[in-house]
């Protein structure tokens, strides 16, 4: 952790496309202001990047994760009150831009820059993040430029890595200023008899059909209420709730790690992402990694170190032939 003068702890934040982005960087910050003795902190935040067309982080979001003495506002040219040195803290990878602008403005000494993670893709390889890209349409010639651009930048840039987990000799490891992050807002207490599915737009990517998509959900509902279970889906925040309308939805929630029916829940049943490894690793919510023949590809282009991430905190995927008897396992356990 780089410790700063006194002084306001002066910031530019750009990347931010989602909530755990901002839990991810305030504690950071958080960990900084402490670290260093600084009261106050003053933050730039670039424009927040929506994804498929879901609603951008916005400044006011920003503002209560973070301690009250800090001052957000948005970021425009790099230029900050106070003569103190300067932070980069970029989601994922370098946002090669904005550091730029923000060296050009701060020439005489190399601005440094702290990485936090993005999701389960920070954890992935060059090819791993270029079919992430892939998957978002971005085409080639493009697709390979950029991926090789942004790695390249985040190797020789970054001064901190700044992770959920960390990968030890004896295995992964959590952040705990991280998880504590989170607990601020969500802890597990009371345990309910709801089975919670964290969907994905698959079809809004191309991987699955929506009909194809929606006949595995509809197995998936069949097996928990047949396990004795109270099936609700929590949508991701890329797609519309109506698409599930057959079933119970938790709408206008918070992320699925901040949201009290998920992290209570008897079961949360989902594929390889982010917040099922979150909602295992943070909260110790029961988890299942379900998967089809045609979501099973997915796993297939997971990185090593994606995969036993995966692994380590959501178990091995089951197929659907498989995991109706090992749902009933587990609520027996």
């Amino acid at each position: 952790m780089v410790t700063s003068p006194s002084g306001p702890l002066t910031i530019m934040w750009c990347g931010i496309a989602s909530r755990a982005h901002v839990l991810y960087g305030a504690a950071w910050i958080r960990k900084m202001m402490v670290n260093s003795g600084t009261p106050e902190a003053i933050i730039g935040v670039t424009k927040p990047r929506s994804f498929l067309g879901t609603p951008a982080v916005t400044l006011d979001d920003i503002r209560t994760a973070l301690p009250i003495s800090a001052t957000v506002s948005p970021w425009e040219d790099g230029h900050y009150p106070g003569a103190g040195p300067i932070w980069c803290l970029s989601v994922g990878a370098v946002g090669i831009k904005p550091w730029f602008r923000l060296q050009a403005s701060h020439w005489r000494t190399r601005v440094p820059v702290v990485v936090t993670d993005e999701g389960l893709g920070s954890y992935g390889t060059w090819r791993s993040r270029r079919e992430a890209w892939r998957r978002q349409g971005v085409h080639e010639p493009w697709r390979s430029l950029r991926t090789a651009a942004v790695s390249t930048a985040t190797r020789s840039l970054t001064s901190e890595r700044w992770a959920l987990h960390e990968e030890t000799s004896a295995g992964w490891a959590l952040n705990q200023d991280i998880v504590d992050e989170f607990r601020l807002l969500g802890t597990r207490s009371a345990p309910t008899r709801k089975a919670v599915f964290l969907s994905q737009p698959w079809p809004e990517l191309g991987v699955l059909s929506e009909n194809a998509y929606l006949s595995h959900v509809a197995e998936v509902a069949d097996v928990c209420v047949r396990a004795g279970l109270e099936f609700s889906v929590h949508p991701h925040p890329a797609e519309h709730p109506r698409r599930y309308s057959a079933w119970s939805t938790m709408e206008k929630r918070p992320l699925a790690e901040l949201d009290h029916g998920a992290i209570n829940a008897a079961v949360v049943i989902g594929m390889s992402s982010t917040a099922l490894i979150n909602l295992a690793a943070i909260h110790h919510t029961p988890v299942m990694r379900i998967t089809t023949p045609e979501l099973s590809k997915l796993d297939e282009k997971l990185s090593p170190r994606q995969a036993s991430l995966l692994l380590h905190h959501a178990g091995p995927s089951v197929d659907s032939k498989a995991w109706p008897s090992t749902l009933t396992r587990m609520l027996a356990t």
